[in-house]
């Protein structure tokens, strides 16, 4: 109510005439520091000062009445004023920031934590509803209860994809007409901690070509392993677990495989099988096959030296992208094996990207190619060996792959 406005009015009646019949009205006590007043002739009461339903919502007066008479006679009556809620109140949040820290993998619906707002008035201008209206990154990995401010996982919580989400929390009353609707905002950072819940990925090629008179102690390659975990959980060390380790020895840290030996001339391919494990708690390991292929001459011949083709982006992995042939000058008799030795873009190593055939010489995807986030060209380096051969005999073919021109994702 605005100040100076009516609030009731109180009548008494004096069956007497006269002056004695002349009435006068007043507020005889606990007027509460004068937040009403009283037409003494009329007995209407106006509000004199401000109210505020959540510092006081009931007032209790006391109206007299009083005759002109000699002696004068009164009366008097108790008024009880009410104070309706006006939704004058916003929701309001506890001051300062909030974080949580949580584990990546939580169950879906999982509980991360408890929003809460007050709201002063009553009734609905004082019942909160909550919301998230902003998630940061998108994808709707957190809901929120309405009712209660429960936050949940509403999807997979993978820190590798993102170790920090942002929300912003609403709390609105439920006021009506929903026009005068009060609304408060809170940010919510929630931090997520790494679980060891990735394998090692090897991203170096699974086969190399070397020459039979490299020096002992030369390094051969580095294997190398990708782990996306955090800390110890993706820190990789090497082991060389299956092959000639009087030839070869391997740098459990480094991935380094150097020459131990002198490598027979003879011999075709060394066959190695390679491990990477994480240090994580619950360690992790993988395994991979390692094929060197000794150097030789007069090997198989291509159908021809270079291969060009065009690469859709977006194909899922096992998409077949192109046939390499190659025959061996000894006849069709002779088999040949394929190997795909160096995978490039932009001048640097691009990882396992791509599968070849051994027998068939079909190369394949290996990953989703997207040109936006990697490369338009790949260039392959490609060798064909005669694998019943007795000395080596290889020969190598490059085939580029070029986006085709104007996909839109």
């Amino acid at each position: 109510m605005r100040i100076g406005e009516l609030v009731a009015s109180i009548t008494a009646t004096d069956s007497d005439s006269g002056s004695n019949a002349e009435i006068t009205y007043s507020i005889s006590a606990t007027n509460n520091h004068g937040t009403f007043s009283i037409s003494p002739n009329t007995g209407s009461i106006f509000l004199v000062k401000k109210l505020d339903y959540e510092t006081q919502s009931l007032y209790k007066l006391n109206v007299t009445a009083k005759d002109n008479g000699r002696p004068s006679k009164s009366s008097s009556i108790p008024v009880l004023i009410h104070v309706r809620d006006f939704n004058d109140n916003p929701p309001v949040f506890t001051p300062g920031d909030i974080f949580k820290s949580i584990p990546e993998n939580l169950p879906l619906s999982t509980s991360v934590m408890t929003i809460t707002a007050h709201d002063t008035d009553a009734d609905i201008n004082g019942e909160l509803e909550y919301s998230i209206v902003q998630q940061t990154p998108r994808g709707a990995h957190f809901s929120i209860d309405p009712s209660s401010g429960v936050i949940y996982t509403n999807k997979n919580i993978d820190r590798e994809f993102s170790n920090l989400f942002e929300l912003t929390i609403k709390a609105t009353d439920q006021a009506v007409p929903s026009e005068f609707r009060r609304f408060a905002l809170k940010n919510v950072t929630i931090w997520v901690t790494d679980q060891n819940d990735n394998i090692p990925m090897f991203i170096s090629q699974n086969a190399l070509v070397a020459e039979s008179n490299i020096v002992i102690g030369s390094i051969l390659t580095t294997v190398i392993a990708f782990d996306p975990d955090e800390g110890a959980n993706g820190e990789v060390e090497y082991e060389l677990v299956r092959g000639d380790s009087d030839t070869f020895i391997m740098d459990r840290y480094s991935g380094d495989i150097r020459l131990a030996s002198q490598l027979v001339p003879s011999k075709l391919i060394y066959s190695l099988t390679v491990s990477a494990t994480d240090h994580g708690t619950d360690r992790k390991t993988s395994r991979t096959e390692l094929t060197i292929l000794l150097q030789g001459t007069d090997g198989p011949v291509f159908s021809q030296p270079k291969y060009i083709t065009n690469l859709k982006e977006g194909q899922p992995p096992g998409t077949n992208v192109i046939s390499l042939d190659a025959s061996s000058p000894r006849g069709t008799g002779t088999k040949v094996e394929f190997f795909i030795v160096s995978v490039r873009s932009g001048g640097k190593a691009a990882g396992r990207l791509f599968t070849i055939g051994r027998h068939t010489g079909m190369i394949q995807t290996a990953a989703e190619l997207d040109r936006e986030q990697g490369s338009d060209l790949y260039l392959l380096d490609v060798y064909a060996i005669e694998s019943d051969a007795s000395q080596p005999r290889t020969q190598h073919a490059e085939v580029s792959f070029c986006f085709f021109v104007g996909v839109s994702d």
